[in-house]
């Protein structure tokens, strides 16, 4: 049986990814500091045997003793309240959880890291508040998106 860890797995998203992995037979390790997630998202599977949740946030490092086949990166606040009111927290996401999750996926010699990010948008003219929110997520995507260039071309990998 294949192992999937599912960083953000309490969030609104990855308790979706987590069901569904589990219903397509998959062993399922799901890690979050549940910050913006609810462990009451997963509540109805956490007696599931092939299901795990440890409380982790992926700006420190993974402590994820078995083999793991794949990596899912949803752990970021991902909604312009979040990311207004955890800013340091989005950004400590998408690049130490981001450079975190990549060791990890290379330590189990993994070629690819799923992630998702959600892009802030506006209707109308928008408030400082507003813009300094897109400020913060388009800086968190800047780090990401720079840590996976950079991973790729040191490894070779794409």
């Amino acid at each position: 049986m294949k192992t999937c860890l599912v960083a953000g797995g309490s969030g609104f998203i990855g308790s979706w990814l987590c069901k569904d992995l589990l219903k397509k037979g998959y062993r399922v390790i799901c890690a979050d500091n549940n910050i913006t997630g609810h462990k009451s998202n997963i509540s109805n599977i956490l007696s599931n045997s092939n299901f795990s949740y440890i409380e982790q946030d992926v700006s420190q490092p993974m402590k994820i003793s078995e083999h793991v086949d794949y990596v899912f990166h949803l752990a970021s606040p991902a909604s312009p309240v979040h990311y207004q009111k955890y800013p340091v927290e989005t950004l400590l996401a998408n690049s130490l959880g981001t450079l975190n999750l990549l060791n990890l996926a290379k330590e189990n010699r993994k070629r690819r890291l799923t992630g998702a990010m959600s892009i802030p948008t506006g209707h109308g003219r928008a408030t400082t508040k507003e813009k300094d929110s897109r400020k913060h997520w388009y800086q968190a995507f800047q780090a990401s998106h720079g840590l996976l260039s950079g991973y790729s071309t040191l490894t070779g990998h794409t």
